[in-house]
């Protein structure tokens, strides 16, 4: 027992006398000693706990309360609650107050000022406790910044995810999904309700085998991470390629409690490659394509140049004037066979003339004939007494070889009937063509194969670029684009009739030519105009030099030749008033043709200059007369064209001269 002793003296019938007391305070001990370690126990507590009176005057604050608020304890305790609550916050602590004092506790989330004037999340447990032997109130309040910065990043993290480009999903350890984003939604065609508890086996495509996924399988549940390219297959039934990677997601222990993949769609990257691949595959063909044609004009020039010399030279009529005729005309087809190549390559410009189809048939049958297996039949139909129509003759022969490539393919594996049709009709053009339907005359040329035939479906894609159903090699999805092309450019129409298992017909309509007239070869001997005017010759080819000579001097020019542009230069330097006339090859070693035009114009600038070409990239028809260039001849050279040319050039400067 605890007692409270006291003493005093007093009188006692007068004598005096001390008086002592002993009160027992062994409960108050209790009660105090309860108290400090009560105290004790709050100021190391994590929360800030307060006690105040229903004034709002502190009564007690543990240590973290001044931590949180930047206070020392003199200053905190010497405040009142209103000084650290945010008025807005007021009405929403009154109603608590209410609250507490009818149900003996409450919670909620408020702010206080700190001492520097920023403000401090507080979650706040209020109850109406007995302090001192007094009614107060408890308040024990978390700080939770920490918790709201995470909860903003949390939701930050989130709308990244709603947001994001990329698909994101996120399944359970045995590969439910319980997590897409709506960028799954958007590529795969399947909504978040479709999925969720799926295993993401329903966009397997059948592009992969089994072993691929085991091995996809066995690196995440290995703990590692699995990064590669899947082809997978949307809600509709199309393929796409995604780029991935695949983690799994432990817990604190190590566990592997879920997997989160991050997907990114990378089907039209992979088609603008393929597109730039085969771009940068056609660039080079067109320039080996340049080199091709530039070597083989060479070539021809002789051929065609020499058989039109012994056309002027043999009696015409007799054997042998037919039989350089024959050469001639060969020479010919030689010279648009290279125009044909140079198109292709996009390295000639396409000219439009009166056509007729029916001449450009005879050789693309013939050309198909040699190429395609005996096993599969080529019918022809072909009206010879066709009309013309305005057209590219190279164009017209490429529809043609491919139409009948494709129909080649179509019956490759099971043999049958290509057959080939060309009539002149009166008919107007077809239903929902973009023709002009005030012509009322046709040339139509009708291709058809007695092959496995397409769906309505596959013939509304046929003509898309790159679109093919061939296998690999057999097709680069660019043959019916260029057809549709072409046939577009010509002011004509496409149409295409197909059965499954009975085959195909493409069906193209040429508006005829109102006025037809013959566009054969045929030579003009003897009709050449020529002059006496002196010349100056350059070609680095002695057979090419020579034979544009020996035309040159029978139209009676005066003609000095040599096979080097700088032995050409220096002879100009030398006598510069001695030629008339300057005719130059464009493609030559160490000073191209449009080059040593310019020294030659830097030397005297009215000497007329004309450039022969097979091609090139800096000199075109449009472009010349712009270089200071007065004449250009497309090689092979034919012997009229020569002489036109020349003649136009001379007396176009002579006309200036005499003004």
């Amino acid at each position: 027992m605890t007692c409270l002793y006291s003493s005093e003296i007093i009188e006692i019938h007068g004598k005096k006398r001390l008086l002592s007391t002993a009160v027992d305070i062994t409960k108050r001990k209790t009660a105090e000693e309860k108290l400090r370690i009560m105290v004790e126990m709050l100021d190391t507590a994590p929360n800030s706990i307060i006690v105040h009176d229903y004034d709002g005057r502190f009564l007690y604050a543990n240590h973290k309360t001044f931590e949180i608020h930047g206070y020392d304890e003199n200053e905190f305790m010497s405040l009142n609650l209103r000084d650290i609550d945010l008025p807005e916050s007021r009405s929403l602590i009154e109603k608590r107050m209410r609250e507490v004092n009818a149900k003996g506790e409450t919670s909620f989330q408020v702010s206080h000022y700190r001492k520097d004037g920023t403000t401090v999340p507080l979650e706040i447990f209020l109850k109406v406790v007995n302090w001192a032997d007094c009614p107060a109130m408890l308040s024990i309040a978390t700080d939770i910044s920490d918790r709201i910065q995470a909860e903003m990043e949390r939701e930050r993290l989130i709308h990244a995810i709603e947001q994001a480009g990329e698909v994101i999903i996120i399944t359970a350890k045995d590969g439910s999904i319980q997590y897409v984003n709506p960028a799954f939604e958007k590529i795969t065609g399947y909504s978040r309700e479709e999925v969720l508890g799926q295993n993401p086996r329903i966009l397997k495509s059948g592009q992969h085998d089994e072993d691929f996924y085991a091995q996809l399988w066995n690196t995440i549940s290995n703990g590692m991470t699995w990064s590669g390219r899947l082809v997978n297959r949307s809600k509709d039934g199309a393929l796409y390629t995604e780029e991935a990677t695949i983690s799994p997601v432990k817990d604190t222990a190590g566990t592997i409690v879920s997997y989160v993949a991050v997907k990114r769609d990378i089907t039209h990257e992979l088609a603008i490659k393929q597109q730039l691949h085969r771009a940068q595959k056609m660039e080079s063909i067109g320039n080996l394509a340049g080199g091709i044609a530039h070597d083989f004009n060479n070539i021809l020039f002789p051929i065609i140049g020499l058989s039109e010399i012994l056309l002027e030279d043999l009696p015409p009529g007799s054997g042998e004037w037919e039989n350089a005729e024959e050469i001639f005309k060969a020479g010919k087809r030689g010279s648009d066979l290279v125009k044909q190549i140079l198109a292709f390559s996009r390295q000639y410009e396409h000219k439009m003339m009166p056509t007729r189809i029916q001449n450009v048939l005879k050789e693309v049958i013939k050309l198909s004939r040699s190429t395609i297996p005996t096993y599969i039949g080529i019918k022809q139909d072909i009206q010879q007494d066709c009309g013309m129509v305005l057209a590219d003759p190279s164009q017209i022969h490429q529809i043609g070889m491919n139409l009948i490539t494709n129909a080649y393919h179509a019956l490759e594996n099971t043999g049958g009937t290509i057959s080939i049709k060309l009539k002149q009709t009166a008919t107007q053009a077809p239903e929902s063509s973009e023709m002009n339907h005030r012509q009322n005359a046709y040339a139509v040329l009708s291709i058809s194969d007695t092959g496995h035939g397409m769906s309505e479906e596959l013939i509304d894609k046929i003509f898309d670029p790159y679109f093919t159903t061939k296998e690999q090699g057999k097709g680069t999805g660019l043959g019916l684009a260029v057809v549709y092309g072409i046939v577009k450019e010509h002011g004509g129409d496409i149409k295409v009739h197909s059965e499954i298992g009975r085959g195909s017909t493409f069906d193209i309509y040429f508006p005829l030519m109102e006025k037809l007239s013959s566009t054969e070869s045929t030579p003009e001997i003897g009709t050449y105009p020529g002059g006496i005017e002196r010349i100056l010759l350059v070609d680095d080819e002695e057979t090419v030099a020579n034979l544009e000579k020996q035309m040159l001097e029978r139209m009676g020019y005066k003609v000095t030749s040599r096979l080097h542009s700088v032995e050409a230069l220096e002879a100009f330097r030398a006598r510069p008033s001695l030629f008339d006339l300057i005719i130059t090859d464009m493609s030559m070693p160490n000073i191209p043709g449009d080059k040593l035009a310019k020294k030659i114009k830097s030397i005297r600038s009215d000497v007329p200059i004309i450039i022969c070409t097979g091609f090139s990239e800096r000199i075109r028809e449009e472009n010349f007369k712009q270089m200071g260039i007065e004449g250009l001849l497309m090689k092979p050279i034919v012997k009229s064209e020569l002489a036109k040319t020349v003649r136009k050039v001379l007396d176009e400067v002579k006309s200036i001269i005499q003004d």
